[in-house]
Formats: structure tokens, sequence, C-alpha cells
């Protein structure tokens, strides 16, 4: 009996770190309709964070479950997939219309990409499809980090944008971090805290990651 409550008591351990990740999506949500897009992109900066320690401490502890799983990706849907969709598309709309409606592409690749996550079989090395994590957070910064640039400019980063999403949902194989758990978890905390202060380095970053397969056979 005392075994079984303290499996229990671990196992909601990573599911309050995955239920922060919702949180800060939902609060991401809220800062962008105010126009605060500075602390929207914060937030699902600071969900990934606990999008990343979830599944750590999941492993770690031994408690991995279904519930876990399915509550990781409905928390990803929100603050990689929606979150940074209302983001831009708010911040789009006085720019053009059109566009900002076309960013509707966004949630729903999302969804495509997290459901076929959870019915693959995981590869320890490699990702299927461009993680959509690392797309959310890009997608965010980009009313933060690009206030001052031209209109012109500013449409093609997001049609950029567009064409990338799509990378979501075909069969590239992006690697993994081939290091250390503990060597990752600093690195991307590095990463994290530049973001926080220099959140244009995400842009580059994330087309060099993007490119990275690129030459490889790619399938649909």
């Amino acid at each position: 009996m005392a075994k079984d409550s303290t499996q229990r008591l671990l196992s909601n351990i990573p599911n309050t770190a995955t239920l922060c990740n919702l949180l800060l999506g939902c609060l991401s949500l809220i800062f962008a309709s105010r126009s605060q897009f500075n602390l929207s992109f914060y937030c699902i900066l600071f969900g990934g964070i606990f999008d990343l320690i979830d599944g750590y401490l999941a492993r770690k502890l031994n408690v991995s479950s279904q519930l876990g799983k399915e509550l990781d990706s409905l928390a990803d849907m929100v603050t990689f997939g929606i979150a940074p969709f209302y983001a831009v598309f708010l911040y789009y709309n006085p720019i053009s219309e059109l566009i900002s409606w076309l960013t509707l592409i966004f949630p729903l690749l999302v969804a495509i990409r997290l459901a076929k996550f959870n019915v693959s079989t995981p590869k320890d090395s490699k990702f299927s499809g461009l993680p959509s994590p690392i797309f959310g957070i890009t997608l965010a910064s980009i009313p933060t980090s690009y206030l001052h640039i031209a209109t012109s400019l500013k449409v093609f980063l997001i049609c950029f944008m567009l064409l990338s999403s799509v990378f979501m949902v075909l069969k590239i194989s992006y690697p993994k971090l081939n290091i250390s758990k503990k060597w990752l978890i600093s690195l991307l905390l590095i990463l994290f805290f530049l973001s926080l202060l220099y959140s244009e380095i995400l842009l580059p970053i994330y087309l060099i990651y993007l490119l990275r397969p690129f030459f490889r056979k790619i399938s649909v």
C-alpha cells in the first residue's frame, strides 16, 4: 500500500511540470490578447523548459505513463501550437489580414505532428519531423524580436515560417543532441537565458537546425 502511494506521488511530479507548461501556454494567450508580445513569448519560452523537465523527470523517476504522455501532448498543443499562432495572428493582422488568416495552418500542423509522435515508435537518436517546441518558440519570438524592421521583411519572415512549418509533418529525420543529459540540460539552459536577453538568436539557430537534414531523402 505504501509503495503504491509513493508511486502515485512520484507520478504526479512530472505531471505537475506538464501542467506548468500548460499554464504558461494559457498565460501566453492572455498576454498576446493585450498585445504584450514580449511577455507572451517569455511564457512560451518558460513552457519549453517545463516541457524538457517533465519528460526527464518521468524517465528519471521511472513513472512514465500513458496519462502523462497524453497530458504532455495537450500541453504542447496549447503552448507551442495555439499560443504562438494567436500571437502572430494578432501581430500580423494590422499588416495583412490575408497573412494573419493563413497562420491558422500553424496549430493544425502542430496537432498533426503531436498526434504522429503519440502513435509512432520512439527512436532514441532522432525525431521524425521538425519538433513542435522548436517551431513554436521560434514563431513566438517574431513579434518580440523584429518590431522595428521593414514591413516587407516582416512579411518575408512569416512566409518563411509558413513554408517551414510543413517540415513538422514530413518524414524527415532530425537528430537529437548526442550528449549526456547533464550537458544537454546545461546547454539548453544557456540557450534559454540567451533567448531571454537576445531573442533574435532563435531564428538563425532555427534555420540551421531546419536545414541540417536538407540533403537527405524527404518523403511524405
